[in-house]
């Protein structure tokens, strides 16, 4: 058995990520093409919008470890909405699940597997007097290597 290609699994996850979201014309027309990874911009303050960041990278290994196999990540992806009603931010989150659930696909090195939501999140917070909602939910996400 030969070695697998060396993993860049964080950066070309994140770009399968954004590509299966603003690929989804449903998804994409509620959000306007505004999928982030990390941080939304600074100048934008349009909503709602789409926000995913890594929670914990792991690595499956082969016998002692010397390659890696499988990287499943877990990622928060979320939909944020600024203002004091989370109702209409219910349905970029049933669509956003709708599309990255059981999802499969790759980039360029990378094949993904699998995409399940392990649980949802919710959370409310108040920043310079506003109020933002954010829904969404934790994604772990099977990739491998491919040539």
């Amino acid at each position: 058995m030969s070695d697998p290609q060396p993993l860049d699994e964080i950066t070309r996850i994140e770009q399968w990520i954004r590509t299966v979201l603003v690929s989804d014309p449903t998804l994409n027309s509620m959000v306007n093409g505004r999928v982030y990874a990390a941080l939304a911009p600074a100048s934008v303050d349009s909503y709602p919008m789409i926000v995913f960041s890594l929670l914990a990278p792991g690595d499956v290994l082969l016998g002692g470890g010397g390659v890696t196999i499988w990287n499943k990540p877990v990622y928060l992806i979320k939909a944020i909405t600024k203002g004091d009603r989370v109702l209409p931010l219910q349905s970029v989150v049933d669509r956003m699940h709708a599309v990255l659930h059981a999802a499969r696909g790759g980039v360029t090195g990378v094949a993904i597997d699998k995409c399940i939501r392990l649980r949802s999140f919710r959370m409310t917070t108040r920043e310079a007097g506003n109020t933002y909602h954010h829904l969404g939910g934790e994604y772990e996400i099977a990739a491998r290597s491919v040539a």
